[in-house]
């Protein structure tokens, strides 16, 4: 088993909680495979500026989805709400973010503006928060995939986190 790879039988609350993360159908999986990868950044990214990414060690040729939160003391403890990351999406002329062959990829994407804050006492109006000048941030980039081998389903799921710092230009 390479470094960095847990594997877990299907059982129990386990199904239903990977379930709501993933979006995956897990009825029919029969082993849970997570994945830890690296992902390297310069350090700061440059809110509403196409930045680039690293990433390594994820499983080959799939399908990588990003996103970018806020990763202050707010978004970390629980006590009055959460912080939903906001997805990055693929700056124009660039690669699809997908690994190669080796499962690394270079991932040039928009970073977002705004994150949602939802508060546990009123969850119905989330709260759309800009990211500010030295706001800590927290970048992932994740595969989550079912796979068939030897008539044996699996479900997958590989995720490369990185910290970052927000960058905001100031308006022209």
């Amino acid at each position: 088993m390479r470094s960095g790879t847990r594997r877990w039988s299907v059982a129990g609350g386990l199904i239903v909680v990977l379930g709501a993360i993933g979006g995956t159908s897990l009825a029919t999986a029969d082993e849970e495979i997570f994945q830890k990868g690296k992902l390297r950044s310069d350090g700061v990214l440059t809110v509403g500026q196409p930045e680039t990414v690293r990433i390594a060690g994820l499983p080959p040729k799939r399908k990588v989805r990003m996103s970018v939160s806020a990763n202050d003391d707010r978004c970390q403890s629980f006590k009055v709400g959460y912080c939903v990351p906001e997805p990055a999406r693929r700056a124009a002329g660039t690669k699809r973010f997908r690994t190669s062959g080796k499962g690394r990829a270079a991932l040039t994407f928009v970073v977002p503006s705004s994150y949602f804050f939802i508060k546990f006492k009123d969850p119905t109006k989330p709260q759309r928060l800009p990211f500010v000048n030295g706001e800590p941030l927290l970048v992932d980039a994740t595969v989550d995939t079912a796979v068939r081998r030897h008539g044996e389903s699996r479900h997958l799921i590989a995720i490369a986190l990185g910290r970052a710092v927000a960058e905001v230009l100031p308006a022209p």
